[in-house]
Order: structure tokens, then C-alpha cells, then sequence
């Protein structure tokens, strides 16, 4: 009897309610309306429609309805004939009133998609079907422009002839002597190659007679296909059809970057000095190009100019990363300069000895080389920066960005370990299946199917006491499954893509709050305060300056001076680009009175018309007249200032003249006084005489007093009785 509800809501979702399906169909028959059925991994979708309208249409409404964005319409389920968004051809030439057509969800800019704010934010360009029968994605991939030098290129190992082998004359050619596949697995062995390039491995699979026709790079899922019919969702149902596959990891033979190359030491030695100056572990993002690795066949390698580190907390133990507001400026600036993100960088050093500058050797073949929580972190940030590929199913497969770990080695010095983690390992991490353990770093624990999400199994194979390949659960998960080892190095010969410094200081790196770390107006002005005029360009190719000045609103400045930066010549800024005048560049301006004007503001002559105001610079010449031509000109918008000044003063200077020269004045002293002639009255008929020259403005009052002095008060009235009155 437990079993009565479950069996009823099984039959209840199963039956369908043929009466009312009748009943719907006339109805649509009866309103010239179609009905259309659209399946998606989500699930069936009906869409009501005119059999007048045009196939667009049709597009629009299912992205309404369905909220999807890059996808296309299919008839059959195998996605063969494809429904085309057309303005001319109608619904009811195509499709009749309940037909089902599938949808495929398509990944890049479609030219199916009708939504413009997606597309914007693609990295992929428009293309449609070249081949049908092939399994590759419909849609061209804008792939990096290393990845498209080396899909060009020959890539086979080119041998020279063997003295003692070759008996044949310098033009031919033999076994001992022919060029090898770059995934020759002698030759790789011979120069210790331990993984191949990616790029070989893609010549390894498309070597065959098919040419790689249906090779592609299968996205690893694991989800549960929603949408699926046959039975209730997760957890009161699954089936082998939405049910994700049992993973077993193997390790992976190729890695996306074959090494990862710092341009000089100063780079790191920079960045090691927050850990040197308080003990605390850093982090921070590398920035840099990618390029080809002669020293491994269709190898790519990582260069890296700069170290940025975003906001962070960090301990003795421990690195917090905190969310940065001004992640995309430091974007705009790299790219600006033709650099990228490509990796991470983190210190584990734990000092040993500071006298002999020794420190403690954390992570080796005993311990572990990296953590279950670096491991996910390496594979979260892995999962942001993905690596377009035209063999991957989805556009994207894999990644190149590469994390650093700075700790100790075998002789307690301190050098870097680079790795990379695995597109198993990419997958588990996408899909919240893969967490770390408490106690044991080296581990991690794949987890559990819950209520909520369903987990596959997880499997890796190891070797047991007695030499036999034995499969176990990932539960726990030795993390080393999931690695691949990348190289780091320094050249012999240093690169500078920045300002070298000898014996300068260099400019503060950002998020460093200690003293003498800080990025502020001081610091800015002590570090150009220490550069020659000469050396401007110099002072002014610093990454961490650039990106001051862009977060300070100076996004001209970093742009005109990234090209400088880059080629390493001292080239003279672009005429019409002129800086606006604000706090730092009015610091640099008093730090180069002469080189200032001189190169960074010789642009276009300004233009200052009542419409039109452009190329405007501070006024900087050397001390000219205040009225003199030169001034005037440049200073146009004050002459109406003046104008109206002087003529105002004139008025007034005016106004004090006729006051003085018309105004009839009485004045008496203290002491009895002589006078003609005592009139205290005044109106028409008694006219006071005038003692001026003009008799227009004319303001004769009595003064106060006068009758008082008059009537015998010969001392007359003093100032102080005047004010006690």
C-alpha cells in the first residue's frame, strides 16, 4: 500500500490525457494556428505560430520562449537538415501543425541567433555548415595567433644525413635520415621530452587516412541531461540517457604550454620581495604572450613581462584573494601593450635560515608537489581562461594558462615548479565534484551524489603490492592524476620589455599596504624625480606605473606610451594626442619642466573656436608677457573677462570724477567759523547756491549740527558726540 501514490503518479505521468489533446488540436485547427514542438536539453517546448510566418520568426519565438541564445533548428534528431532563419521562407511550407523539430545548442557567434547583447561578448566569428558528414562544430574558431602559426607549419623534425648510414648522394633521402612526425615517440624519448605539444598530439590524430575527419574534442560532462521524459527528475528518477558516464582518469599525454618563460629574474626577485619583507605568502597573475618553442616540436611557449597582484590577505599559512575592482582596467592596459593573462604565481616559503638565506623544502616526491585546494584553483581559473580550438566540439577545449609555484627545493633554494592541470581535472572542477580534504593536502575527495546533484563515479588505476593495474574510487583522489608539468626558466640572455633597472628604485606594486610599498602621489613623484629628462620614455615603461595612471583616470597616457613600452624605443608620442592636465601628470610635469613640454606635449596647435575646442594642453611656455600676443592667443576665452573688467572699472573711476566735481560740499570745523550766508530751508523758492561747477547732480542737504553750532555752540559738534548720537 506504500507504493499506491508512487505507482498512481507514475501512470499519471505517463497516460497522457488523449481527450484534451483532441480537443487543443481542433482548436488550433479552428484559430489557423500551428503548433510546433521544439526538444532541447531542457526539455519539450511548444511554440504557437501562423503557418504565414516566416521562418525568423519562427527563431524569435523560440529564443522568447526558451531563453537560449546560438542555436539552430533541425528537422531530424541527428541535426542533418537544418532549419534556416529566412525572412522569405514561411512555417507552413516547412513545417505542419505538430511537427517536432530539435534544437542543437550552438557555441560562438552563430548567424542563427537574433540577440545582439550575447553576441558582443563571443570570441568567435560567423560561418555556416562546410561539411554535414563531419563532426566538427559548424562555426569557424578565432584561435590565438600562435595556434594558427603552428597549424601552418610543417612541424616535422628535420634530421641531416648520417655519415656512416647514408649511401646515398646529399639529394636523397633515407630512413636513417628522413624527417620525423613531431610525435615521434624515439625522438621525444632520445631529447626527454616527457609530454607532447599539443598541437602534436592533433597531427598524431589527424594522421590517418581519414585525415581527421571525424576527429573531435568531446566536452566531459558531468550532469545529468536535463529535459529527459521517460521518468521523473533527479532524485525520483534517471535513465542511461540523461545519466552522465562512469570517468576514468587517465593521465594526459600532451599539455597546451610546453614551457613557461620569465623575460629576466627581476620579474620574480620584485615579486618575492613582499614574502621577504613579511614573511606573508603573495599571489598574483602573470601577464605576457604566447609563442613558439623550438626546443619541443610545435611546442608553445609561455613569456612572461609582468606580474600584477590583485587585493589579497594573506599569513605565514594562507592567501585570501579578495574581488578587484580594477581587474579590467589591468585588462585594458596588457592589452593595450599586446600582453594577456596567462597564469597565476604563488609563494610556499618558509625561511630555514635568514643569515645563509636558506628555506625549508615543503612539497617534493614524498610530500605532494601541489594541494587539492591549488589544484581546484588551478582548474577554476583554467575554466575562466579556455582555449578556442577548431577540433573541440563547443569551440573551446583545454586551456594554456599555467600556474607557478615558488617553494623550496632539495638544496633549500628557492626556484619555481610549473603545471598545469588536466581537462578531466577542468571538468570536475566545472561541475562542483571535486573538493579538497582536510588533513591530507596531497588528496583530494570526489564527491557524493546528494538530493540535489548527481556525481558519477570517478575511477583512476594504480599498480597494487604485487605489480597489477588494479582500478580504485576516487574517494580520495591522489591529485597527481590530474597534473602535468610545465617548465619554467629564465633566459640566458635577460629580455626587457619594461624599464630595466640598475640602481633606481623601481615604482611601488599595487595592493602592497607596507611601508615603502605604497602606490600615492609621493611615491610617484620620488620615482620621476630620479629619472633624467632625457629618460622619460624609460621612467615612464613601467607595467605598475601604466596601470596607476590608467586606474587614475590617465587611460591616454598608458595607450600612447604602451607601444614604447613594448618595442623598447624611445619613439615620440603621436601629434593630436595630447594628456589633459591632472594630478600625476602635473607630478611628472614638475619632475621635467623641459622634457615634459617637449615630448610629452608636442602634439597638434590647439584649436579654440566658439565651436570647437580640442588639443588643449596647460600652458607651459617659458614666462610670457601676461598681455603679451602669445598669451592672448592661447588664453582667448579670459579677453571677455578683461573686457568687461576694465570697463567696469572705467565706469566707476567715471562715477567717483563727476561726484567730485558736482556735489556740493559743507563741512565746518570745531571751533566758530565764518560764514555768508545760513539758509536751512530748502525748496523751490529757496535755492541753495552752488559752489561747484556743474549744477546737475546737486545734493545740497543741512548737515547735521549746523543749526546747533548756529544757536551759539561756537566749539560745534565734535566726531565722538556724533557717534554717541
Amino acid at each position: 500500500m506504500a507504493c499506491a501514490p508512487l505507482l498512481l503518479e507514475q501512470f499519471i505521468y505517463k497516460k497522457r490525457n488523449f481527450a484534451y489533446a483532441f480537443v487543443r488540436h481542433r482548436l488550433f485547427v479552428l484559430c489557423k494556428q500551428s503548433l510546433i514542438r521544439v526538444q532541447s536539453a531542457e526539455g519539450i517546448k511548444r511554440i504557437e505560430i501562423s503557418p504565414k510566418s516566416n521562418l525568423k520568426h519562427l527563431y524569435d519565438s523560440v529564443q522568447n520562449a526558451l531563453k537560449v541564445d546560438g542555436f539552430g533548428l533541425f528537422k531530424e534528431r541527428n541535426f542533418l537538415t537544418e532549419l534556416q532563419a529566412s525572412g522569405s521562407q514561411l512555417v507552413g511550407s516547412s513545417l505542419r501543425h505538430g511537427d517536432m523539430v530539435y534544437l542543437k545548442q550552438m557555441a560562438g557567434t552563430s548567424s542563427r541567433r537574433t540577440s545582439t547583447t550575447v553576441l558582443d561578448s563571443q570570441p568567435f566569428k560567423t560561418s555556416t555548415v562546410s561539411n554535414p558528414n563531419s563532426a566538427r562544430p559548424s562555426f569557424n574558431v578565432v584561435e590565438d595567433d600562435v595556434d594558427q602559426a603552428l597549424s601552418k607549419a610543417d612541424g616535422t623534425i628535420k634530421r641531416e644525413r648520417d655519415s656512416k648510414l647514408c649511401h646515398h648522394n646529399a639529394n636523397g633521402r633515407c630512413v636513417h635520415c628522413s624527417s620525423l612526425e613531431p610525435y615521434d615517440e624515439s625522438y621525444l624519448k632520445e631529447h626527454n621530452i616527457k609530454h607532447l605539444s599539443f598541437h602534436s598530439y592533433i597531427r598524431k590524430q589527424t594522421s590517418g587516412m581519414d585525415q581527421g575527419k571525424y576527429f573531435v574534442f568531446d566536452d566531459i560532462n558531468c550532469r545529468i541531461k536535463p529535459g529527459c521524459r521517460e521518468h521523473p527528475p533527479w532524485p525520483k528518477g534517471i535513465c542511461s540517457k540523461c545519466q552522465p558516464s562512469a570517468i576514468t582518469l587517465n593521465r594526459q599525454t600532451y599539455r597546451h604550454v610546453d614551457n613557461v618563460m620569465f623575460e629576466n629574474t627581476k620579474i620574480v626577485e620584485r615579486f618575492l620581495n613582499y614574502w621577504r619583507t613579511t614573511g606573508h605568502q603573495r599571489m598574483g597573475y602573470l601577464y605576457g604572450t604566447y609563442e613558439q618553442h623550438t626546443d619541443v616540436p610545435l611546442g608553445i611557449r609561455a613569456k612572461v613581462a609582468a606580474i600584477y597582484e590583485p587585493p589579497q590577505e594573506s599569513t605565514r599559512d594562507s592567501i585570501n584573494i579578495q574581488p578587484d575592482e580594477f581587474a579590467d582596467d589591468v585588462d585594458a592596459v596588457a592589452s593595450a601593450l599586446g600582453l594577456k593573462k596567462i597564469g597565476w604565481i604563488f609563494t610556499d616559503l618558509i625561511t630555514e635560515d635568514a643569515s645563509i638565506g636558506t628555506v625549508k623544502q615543503i612539497r617534493g616526491i614524498e610530500s605532494h608537489f601541489i594541494t587539492a585546494q591549488e589544484c581546484i584553483t588551478a582548474g577554476e581559473l583554467q575554466n575562466r581562461h579556455p582555449n578556442p580550438c577548431k577540433y573541440a566540439s563547443n569551440g573551446v577545449f583545454g586551456s594554456k594558462f599555467v600556474t607557478i609555484c615558488v617553494t623550496g627545493d632539495k638544496t633549500k633554494q628557492v626556484h619555481m615548479e610549473g603545471y598545469a592541470v588536466s581537462a578531466q581535472c577542468m571538468a570536475l572542477v566545472r561541475d562542483n565534484c571535486l573538493i579538497p580534504t582536510k588533513d591530507a593536502p596531497e588528496l583530494g575527495y570526489v564527491r557524493e551524489s546528494t538530493d540535489k546533484q548527481y556525481v558519477p563515479d570517478v575511477f583512476y588505476k594504480e599498480k597494487d603490492q604485487y605489480g597489477n593495474e588494479v582500478q580504485r574510487l576516487a574517494r580520495p583522489l591522489p591529485v597527481e592524476y590530474l597534473l602535468v608539468d610545465v617548465p619554467a626558466s629564465t633566459p640566458l640572455q635577460p629580455i626587457y620589455t619594461f624599464t630595466e633597472y640598475d640602481k633606481r628604485q623601481p615604482f611601488p606594486i599595487e595592493n602592497r599596504y607596507i611601508d615603502g610599498h605604497l602606490q600615492d602621489f609621493n611615491a610617484l613623484s620620488c620615482y620621476l624625480s630620479a629619472w633624467g629628462e632625457e629618460e622619460f620614455l624609460e621612467a615612464i615603461s613601467d607595467f605598475h606605473l601604466l596601470v596607476y595612471l590608467y586606474k587614475m583616470g590617465h587611460a591616454a597616457a598608458a595607450t600612447a606610451h604602451g607601444s614604447a613600452a613594448r618595442g623598447g624605443a624611445h619613439q615620440e608620442p603621436q601629434p593630436g594626442r595630447p594628456v589633459q592636465g591632472c594630478g600625476c601628470v602635473e607630478a611628472a610635469r614638475v619632475a621635467y619642466p623641459g622634457q615634459f613640454r617637449r615630448q610629452w606635449l608636442k602634439a597638434a596647435p590647439p584649436t579654440r573656436t566658439l565651436l570647437l575646442r580640442k588639443n588643449l594642453v596647460p600652458f607651459l611656455d617659458d614666462d610670457p608677457c601676461v598681455f603679451s600676443k602669445k598669451a592672448i592667443m592661447h588664453h582667448w576665452g579670459a579677453v571677455p573677462i578683461i573686457a568687461i573688467s576694465l570697463l567696469s572699472l572705467t565706469a566707476e573711476v567715471i562715477a567717483w570724477l563727476v561726484i567730485a566735481l558736482t556735489r556740493h560740499d559743507v563741512s565746518y570745523t570745531a571751533n566758530s567759523a565764518h560764514y555768508e550766508c545760513l539758509e536751512t530751508r530748502s525748496s523751490l523758492y529757496y535755492p541753495a547756491k552752488y559752489l561747484k561747477f556743474m549744477r546737475f547732480n546737486q545734493k545740497c542737504e543741512v548737515p547735521q549740527g549746523l543749526i546747533q553750532a548756529n544757536q551759539g555752540d561756537t566749539a560745534g559738534p565734535s566726531f565722538d558726540d556724533k557717534k554717541n548720537k
